[in-house]
């Protein structure tokens, strides 16, 4: 990230790393906002970006519409597939949720980014019952 602040990659994926201990707040949906903000709005990176942004803002509908945008550009790879996923559980599409989800684990998403599925123990506790906890649990976290 020092090296090219434009590697938005990179950037979302050092604040998506610190979501293990913490929830994000609007300083960290700030920061990635600033990620973006002079990027392409059609790359890889720049729609998994807004995809978080707009999950955070409980657009959920709109979040999946990016992230279901990214995955034909890099189909293999996982970080749309895992924010697809997150969006879909929120829109209570559970089946499709945790297929998309594990399409990022089969894709070689790194189980430590699995920590959001966390926050649905408070917001969706019938999903996170029934799919993530015994995925967390499988993965140890």
């Amino acid at each position: 990230m020092k090296l090219d602040k434009t590697e938005s990659g990179a950037a979302f994926l050092y604040e998506w790393a610190g979501f293990f201990y913490e929830r994000p707040d609007q300083n960290i949906v700030e920061r990635v906002k600033a990620i973006i903000s002079n990027g392409d709005p059609e790359d890889y990176n720049e729609l998994v970006c807004n995809t978080f942004v707009l999950w955070f803002e409980e657009k959920y509908d709109e979040a999946v519409e990016k992230a279901t945008l990214a995955i034909p550009l890099y189909p293999d790879l996982w970080g749309a597939f895992f924010w697809q996923g997150l969006g879909l559980a929120y829109l209570q599409l559970d089946e499709e949720a945790i297929a998309a989800i594990r399409r990022a684990l089969e894709l070689k998403l790194p189980p430590g980014l699995l920590a959001p599925l966390r926050w649905l123990a408070q917001d969706r506790p019938e999903f996170y019952r029934q799919y993530a906890a015994p995925l967390l649990e499988e993965y140890k976290l």
